[in-house]
């Protein structure tokens, strides 16, 4: 059975701002993404010993901020992958964590959640 064709382009339906390049829209993203953390308790507030996962995947991780502060304070997660919609989030994130010194184990794709998820085999 042949699979669709893989889609490079954003999905206009799959997120409630249409547009996803504004940079007003970034911005709002950043601080609700840090307030929400922050109210959490931090990262992983329930997890009594967050060091026993070297493999995390953020789906819909928008700027990237939760996956990057997971990377500053659990320098145990090894393979962090951040997966969103948007080529703007996307790429901010990753300049996100090139500046915060983690790029080297968190990496940021474009991918929509709402289609399958598409990863190389034994890519963990």
């Amino acid at each position: 059975m042949s699979q669709p064709p893989k889609q490079d382009h954003e999905q206009p339906g799959t997120y409630f701002v249409q547009d996803r390049s504004s940079h007003e829209e970034l911005q709002r993203l950043q601080v609700q993404d840090q307030m929400i953390t922050a109210g959490m308790g931090g990262v992983l507030p329930e997890q009594a010993d967050p060091t026993i996962f070297p493999h995390v995947l953020d789906v819909g991780c928008g700027t990237g901020d939760w996956l990057i502060e997971l990377a500053k304070t659990t320098p145990t997660c090894k393979n962090l992958v951040g997966v969103d919609a948007s080529h703007t989030f996307i790429e901010y994130a990753h300049m996100q964590a090139k500046a915060a010194g983690v790029s080297d184990r968190v990496k940021f794709q474009v991918m929509d959640a709402l289609r399958m998820l598409e990863f190389p085999d034994h890519s963990l």
